[in-house]
């Protein structure tokens, strides 16, 4: 019984992790006309894209975004979780107002601009 439940949860994460991957590869997550994450498809608690739009958590007037109540409780206890850095830059960026972009592993990196994200990737351009 154990193993066919181990079974059953394995194939669901592969399913899973599978849209994942194919939604980042084919540029299901990008925002319209850009190379950027669509905000509500990434999980700013795990900063990975997910496979359905997250729940939308609101916080001083901004809008994060979480895929399960225990990433909800992080980012709404853990101000540290709201922020990264650009690497372009090294400035602190507000995950609710970054550009994102998606690396192949299904993580994301949040820059100031799309023009940051540029300098940092220039083959975004064209995409």
């Amino acid at each position: 019984m154990l193993a066919r439940t181990l079974a059953v949860l394995f194939a669901a994460f592969s399913v899973s992790a599978g849209i994942v991957y194919y939604k980042a590869r084919s540029g299901g997550p990008y925002t319209e006309g850009g190379a950027g994450v669509e905000r509500a498809l990434v999980c700013m608690a795990q900063n990975r894209i997910s496979s359905t739009e997250n729940i939308s958590v609101e916080m001083d007037g901004r809008t994060y975004y979480a895929c399960c109540p225990n990433c909800i409780g992080r980012l709404l206890t853990d101000g540290r979780l709201r922020y990264a850095v650009d690497p372009a830059t090294g400035n602190a960026v507000d995950k609710a107002e970054a550009f994102i972009v998606s690396r192949e592993d299904g993580t994301v990196i949040y820059f100031e601009s799309e023009g940051t994200a540029r300098d940092y990737r220039p083959d975004l351009e064209g995409i």
